[in-house]
C-alpha cells in the first residue's frame, strides 16, 4: 500500500493512501501512517520462513537492546516470547512497536530489508 504525506498551506497535513485523502494534524498524520506501515510489516513478516524470522530477531533485538529502551510489563514479556522465536501476531507486533519508539528510522530499515 503507497502511503503518502503532503504538508497542506493550512498548516495540516495531507495523507494519501491509495485513492483516500484525509486531512489531519501533523502529529495524528505521522501517528497514523506508522500504524499503516506496521499493518504491511506485520503481513510481511507472518509470510517469512524461521531462517529470515531468526535474522529479524536478531537485528531488532541489536536495535532495542541498544537503545534500553523502557519496557512496560507487557511489552517485557511479549519481547521475552519473541526473544525466545515465538513469532506470533502479538509478538511481532509488539517488537515493532517498541523498535518504532526507539527509533522510527531504523526499525523501518530493519523491517524493509526483510520485506519485498
Amino acid at each position: 500500500m503507497e502511503i503518502e504525506v503532503y504538508r497542506t498551506s493550512g498548516g495540516k497535513f495531507l495523507l494519501t493512501i491509495g485513492r483516500l485523502d484525509i486531512e489531519l494534524l501533523e502529529d495524528d498524520a505521522n501517528d497514523l501512517k506508522a500504524k499503516l506501515e506496521m499493518v504491511d510489516w506485520l503481513e510481511g513478516l507472518l509470510a517469512l520462513d524461521e531462517d529470515e524470522l531468526e535474522d529479524f530477531r536478531e537485528d531488532m533485538l541489536v536495535l532495542i537492546t541498544e537503545a534500553k529502551v523502557e519496557m512496560t510489563p507487557r511489552e517485557k514479556g511479549l519481547a521475552t516470547q519473541f526473544m525466545k522465536g515465538e513469532y506470533t501476531k502479538a509478538t511481532l507486533r509488539n517488537i515493532l512497536e517498541v523498535g518504532m519508539k526507539t527509533d522510527i528510522e531504523a526499525t523501518r530499515r530493519i523491517a524493509n530489508k526483510y520485506i519485498t
